[in-house]
């Protein structure tokens, strides 16, 4: 799916983690790695979507599921990851 909203969201996401991820891992790094996630995230998307008998042909960008790993990234390489305020691991 694709919409505005979506869209926004997901360029703020990449805006705020991705150069503190280009700083960590280097620009080709990070390049190859997200190419990478981009592709299986459609790949398992596309799969997925199929095998459940849904939008069979919908569009997928999936970028969502690799922005998803780079907050995964950024959460474990912090000293403490506090996903509400005062709600700390």
């Amino acid at each position: 799916h694709v919409d505005a909203t979506h869209f926004v969201f997901n360029l703020s996401t990449a805006y705020s983690l991705g150069g503190a991820l280009e700083r960590r891992h280097g620009s080709a790094a990070l390049l190859w790695s997200t190419a990478a996630l981009v592709v299986f995230v459609g790949l398992v998307a596309a799969s997925l979507t199929r095998h459940a008998g849904g939008a069979v042909g919908a569009w997928h960008l999936g970028f969502s599921g690799v922005l998803f790993a780079w907050i995964v990234d950024a959460a474990l390489a912090a000293p403490q990851f506090c996903p509400v305020a005062d709600w700390c691991f």
